[in-house]
């Protein structure tokens, strides 16, 4: 079985393709649009992740930071912590939780727009 001149162009065709697809939809998808913060099962707010910014929630109690499309919890007054441990978040459906202070973080995508 030999590999003919053909072959290899079919070959890097198709990766580039690929390639180019992935990049094109990378760029056209958005992320999540929206940080919406919930107390006590309530929507308080929302902050869009195109604005970097500090935030203090629940009264003082949790302090958000939005930052390149990232939202993590820089500071929190319950005794674990773990809210701060979650890491950052950036993508719809993901979410950062305080049991003790009733917050959570979620991402949610633009209205009416489609997730890829």
């Amino acid at each position: 079985m030999k590999i003919r001149k053909a072959d290899i162009l079919l070959v890097g065709f198709l990766l580039i393709s690929a390639a180019l697809s992935f990049i094109i939809i990378r760029a056209g998808s958005t992320d999540g649009a929206y940080a919406v913060v919930w107390v006590e099962g309530a929507e308080s707010s929302k902050y869009r992740l195109s604005r970097n910014g500090t935030y203090v929630l629940n009264g003082g109690t949790n302090t958000m930071v939005i930052k390149d499309g990232k939202v993590h919890m820089e500071d929190a007054q319950c005794p674990d912590k773990l809210c701060i441990h979650m890491g950052t978040i950036s993508y719809t459906g993901q979410a950062i939780i305080c049991l003790p202070n009733k917050l959570v973080i979620t991402i949610e995508g633009v209205p009416g727009e489609t997730d890829l």
